[in-house]
């Protein structure tokens, strides 16, 4: 075929160019043409830089609103997409769902779930009517990840989440406290690493991740050149205690799927979060705070760890466990002595008959403390150092907390199942994987007959199906027949049943003639065995992860055989 020429090239980019701008302009006159006839009263607007939930919010209806219009107009003429606009935000937000059925949402989101993330609080004073009204992107969040029970209705909400995501932040490139809290309450749902992303980019927008600028002479570097243009003001008022929670909340979030998901980044513990917590214990506004400090304080542990051990250090292992034992044991007492303090009792038992909110953070905290024991144990085995006889006792006192935390995970009544976060779960399979990575393990002084008598991978994954099960018969002894709840759980339960295939496949192969399995090596085998030792068998696991999310289920073994690169 002949060559275009260069001029018909630049032409046909310039035509089109053209049309790009003749859309945009009719797209953003429609838009405000249908802003202008929309009534003011029943507007939902939305900050630009705080809601409702932050200290200081915003008066939309103060004089200077036609200034504001005037504004908006000009940046229409222009070929600009609007901020916000009032009329997109309402027409979004006609969710079809009774006030009624609003109301009942938040309750239950206020009740049976908010202890699990205390990085956005709601007031108690705080009404829905009012919450709808001044951050209606974190009162979408919060409807829709309690509506649980209508995995309909969850779905038609989740769709209207992120159709308001797309448009405000990607499309009109707008950033408010209000999007970083309805993100983060968000990450319930399996869409985990889009949102993580985009989280990342409004907490640097937002100028969250640096302190605030106290030279009045002092003129910070902001990437947002527009709102520069259109006269922002660059120098940021000191950070409010809701903007520290969000921060710290993104901190605390991307730090434990980094332990996780070997391919995340961890977040740097500086001064700067280190002030953050100061300041937001030293406020005590909620009673979560001190929650929300000593998670992100936890993971503050872990990373001075992984970053430790990603140069190679030449500290022997016993020498890293024992550290590992006497930070995370202490940091457990510390919960313990705060909670006698305080005047609570250490222990909780499922047959409570009552749970207060402090219980649950309790929990929360001892659960997610064990899962970080966990990680730093399995990061033991990347030490590249000839100690078969350290490494194997690190790696039965791992089992150990693997059995606590499956004894934790029993112990949370079984109508508290459907509204656990998803960081539960991510810690309950984490902990499955690295059992079953154990139970093949090819290494010197590694006795896989004591391993698999010491903690049975089928007797772990039955207790965790029995609790399943007991969810699914409690949901339909309530209603009488089978709920979206009680399918959901059946479901899950199914699936993780064919874990127990997978292990049966293993053993019946070994038993097949594989003799490398279960006897001694040499200690050069041990690095290729170990990121080979949880290779899914495609026959045995064939459907396992049909019908989740791939969002959330598709790397997670990958992620778990891969080495972290050193440095990373």
């Amino acid at each position: 075929m002949p060559k275009v020429s260069s001029i018909t090239e630049k032409l046909r980019v310039t035509q089109l160019e053209q049309k790009i701008e003749d859309l945009t302009t009719l797209v953003s006159t429609s838009q405000y043409a249908a802003r202008v006839s929309a009534s003011p009263t029943n507007a939902l607007p939305t900050p630009s830089t705080s809601c409702c939930v932050s200290d200081h919010p915003t008066d939309s209806n103060g004089p200077n609103d036609q200034t504001a219009s005037a504004s908006s107009a000009n940046k229409v003429s222009t070929g600009h997409a609007p901020i916000t606009t009032t009329s997109s935000l309402q027409q979004l937000f006609i969710l079809n769902i009774p006030a009624v059925l609003e109301e009942k949402l938040m309750s239950d989101f206020r009740t049976a779930m908010a202890q699990h993330f205390p990085f956005v609080v709601i007031p108690p004073e705080l009404t829905t009517a009012i919450l709808r009204r001044d951050s209606p992107f974190l009162f979408l969040a919060c409807i829709t990840v309690a509506a649980n029970a209508e995995t309909t209705a969850q779905g038609y909400l989740a769709n209207k989440f992120l159709n308001h995501l797309s448009e405000h932040m990607l499309f009109r490139c707008e950033k408010s406290l209000d999007l970083l809290q309805g993100i983060l309450v968000f990450m319930y749902c399996p869409h985990i690493m889009p949102l993580l992303h985009l989280s990342q980019s409004l907490v640097v927008d937002l100028g969250l991740n640096r302190p605030p600028s106290t030279d009045p002479g002092h003129v910070m570097f902001i990437m947002d050149c527009v709102a520069i243009i259109h006269g922002k003001n660059i120098h940021r008022a000191r950070q409010t205690t809701a903007e520290l929670r969000a921060f710290l909340g993104w901190h605390y979030l991307t730090s434990a799927f980094s332990s996780w998901f070997k391919r995340i980044d961890p977040p740097p513990f500086n001064q700067h979060v280190q002030d953050c917590c100061d300041r937001l214990l030293m406020e005590a506004q909620f009673p979560s705070d001190a929650q929300a400090v000593q998670l992100v304080r936890l993971h503050c542990i872990t990373h001075r760890y992984f970053h430790h051990l990603s140069n190679k250090p030449r500290i022997p292992v016993g020498s890293l466990a024992r550290c590992i034992e006497n930070d995370i044991d202490g940091f457990m007492e510390s919960l313990a002595v705060k909670r006698s303090a305080d005047g609570m009792p250490s222990n909780t038992t499922e047959c409570s008959s009552v749970r207060t909110p402090a219980d649950h953070r309790t929990d929360y905290l001892r659960f997610h403390t064990l899962s970080a024991k966990i990680s730093l144990y399995e990061s033991l085995l990347q030490v590249e150092a000839d100690e078969p006889l350290d490494k194997a006792e690190a790696m039965f006192h791992c089992m150990d907390c693997i059995d606590e935390l499956m004894v934790e995970m029993c112990r949370q009544p079984s109508r508290s199942y459907p509204n656990l976060p998803v960081t539960w779960w991510f810690g309950i399979v984490h902990a499955i994987a690295l059992l079953g990575k154990l139970s093949f393990r090819q290494a010197r002084a590694w006795d896989l007959d004591r391993v698999r008598v010491k903690l049975p991978f089928i007797t772990i994954v039955d207790r965790l199906v029995d609790r399943l099960r007991s969810v699914v018969l409690l949901e339909e002894a309530q209603d009488g027949s089978s709920t979206p709840i009680a399918t959901r759980f059946q479901f899950y339960g199914e699936k993780l049943a064919l874990c127990k295939l997978w292990y049966e496949a293993k053993i019946n192969a070994e038993k097949g003639g594989d003799s490398r399995v279960g006897t001694n090596v040499g200690a050069g085998d041990e690095v290729s065995d170990t990121a080979a030792a949880f290779q899914p068998d495609l026959a045995s696991l064939e459907g396992l992860f049909e019908g989740l999310d791939n969002s959330m289920w598709q790397d997670f073994i990958f992620d778990m055989n891969i080495v972290p690169q050193v440095g990373v």
